[in-house]
């Protein structure tokens, strides 16, 4: 669940300040459907079924975990095909899209921080101050990804956090930071990402 208050107003909406904001919920309750679907269906079945509810979905290695305890060889021989399932809230209830190749993006995050040197916000010629930094960098990874990356192989690049630790609206921070959510579909994304953003950070 996601630290969110939840304002659906359902009958079931979550009471306690976090809730099921990305469907995550929902992907395991499909997946208890289908097992018990399967299960009343068992005999006419030709092979082996093995459903796999990862830990972690993004974030903390989700299925690899799983497969790297086995779970692809849990029905006693080793799994053939393997699919899975992703709600998408905007898709119309009771359909199903799919296609050839990757269609969930993986997720990496970007962490940044910048050190300066702060002081009196009347100084700043005295200082090195970091915010306009940040912001520059900011700025220059939003047009990296337009100039960058080809269009038929995108990436989602969204700066999600900010913050300049200042201790008074009057001191210019000597730190900043930023973090933001990199999604890519394939590892030739990612290999670029990897080997160009920390350059167009430094620069």
């Amino acid at each position: 669940a996601l630290p969110l208050h939840e304002q659906s107003g359902v009958a079931f909406a979550s009471t306690n300040g976090a809730m099921h904001a990305c469907g995550h919920d929902l992907h395991m309750a499909g997946t208890i459907g289908a097992v018990r679907r399967l299960v009343r269906r068992r005999e006419d079945l030709a092979g082996t079924v093995v459903f796999a509810f990862q830990p972690g979905e993004e974030g903390y290695g989700g299925g690899k975990i799983m497969i790297d305890e086995g779970v692809l060889d849990a029905g006693g021989v080793r799994a053939s095909e393997c699919y899975s399932i992703h709600v998408w809230p905007t898709v119309p209830a009771g359909r199903f899209l799919t296609r050839t190749g990757a269609i969930m993006a993986g997720l990496n995050e970007l962490r940044v921080s910048i050190a300066g040197v702060g002081g009196h916000a009347s100084a700043p010629h005295l200082l090195r101050d970091t915010v306009p930094v940040m912001s520059e960098i900011v700025m220059a990874l939003q047009s990296f990804v337009s100039r960058r990356v080809d269009v038929h192989d995108p990436v989602v690049l969204s700066v999600t956090r900010m913050n300049a630790e200042s201790v008074a609206i009057n001191v210019i921070p000597e730190r900043s930071t930023f973090a933001a959510s990199v999604r890519t579909l394939s590892p030739h994304s990612v290999a670029l990402l990897a080997d160009e953003l920390p350059k167009l950070v430094h620069g």
